[in-house]
């Protein structure tokens, strides 16, 4: 990873999480992975990440020989690198403000989505969509080639995942960090959209 594009992306990741982490490091601890499956976690610490990546195709797209088709390839796992380096950034100031909020909200009717069941709870949902639409907007940004063959990394389609990204771009672009006002207006987009369907 050259240096000063992972010095512009934790730049990105410290202002909009105002996290206490400035990025200045990164341990990465590579596992070894199934041969269909690998992702990673950022559970290890601060400024510390997992990649399962042993059995990742050499190629940028790639695909697992036995998988029947799973994407892999380093593009994938660059992508897996930075979503959970994204999280490492959310322990501080981001957690707060998503726990405070999530108790002036009515969760009644969004828990009927899928994607907050999945996650388990509406906080599980903000903490991994938006390490999602944050990781996946800053690898666009600086690994454009790599990230339109990997996943995350081409220009979203459905309506309301436009809204969120140009949302979280904004906030990116002018240097903003994560406010009140960002997670109404998330939570707004979110629930406009019907995840069942």
């Amino acid at each position: 990873i050259p240096l000063d594009i992972h010095a512009r992306l934790a730049e990105g990741l410290h202002s909009f999480h105002q996290s206490n982490s400035t990025g200045e490091r990164l341990e990465v601890y590579l596992l070894f992975s199934l041969e269909s499956q690998f992702g990673g976690s950022a559970e290890v610490g601060a400024d510390c990440i997992t990649l399962h990546c042993s059995r990742a195709p050499k190629n940028p797209i790639g695909f697992f020989p036995s998988s029947g088709g799973v994407r892999g390839g380093y593009s994938y796992v660059l992508w897996t690198l930075y979503h959970e380096w994204t999280h490492t950034f959310q322990w501080d100031y981001l957690l707060g403000l998503i726990l405070d909020f999530v108790q002036e909200i009515d969760e009644s009717d969004f828990n009927r989505s899928k994607a907050v069941r999945e996650m388990g709870s509406s906080i599980g949902f903000f903490i991994e969509m938006l390490a999602r639409l944050v990781g996946s907007y800053l690898f666009r940004k600086y690994y454009p080639e790599i990230a339109k063959n990997g996943p995350g990394g081409s220009e979203p389609t459905e309506p309301q995942e436009i809204k969120l990204s140009h949302l979280v771009g904004e906030y990116i672009e002018d240097k903003k960090p994560v406010d009140i006002q960002f997670l109404k207006e998330f939570w707004r987009i979110s629930c406009d959209a019907n995840y069942d369907e």
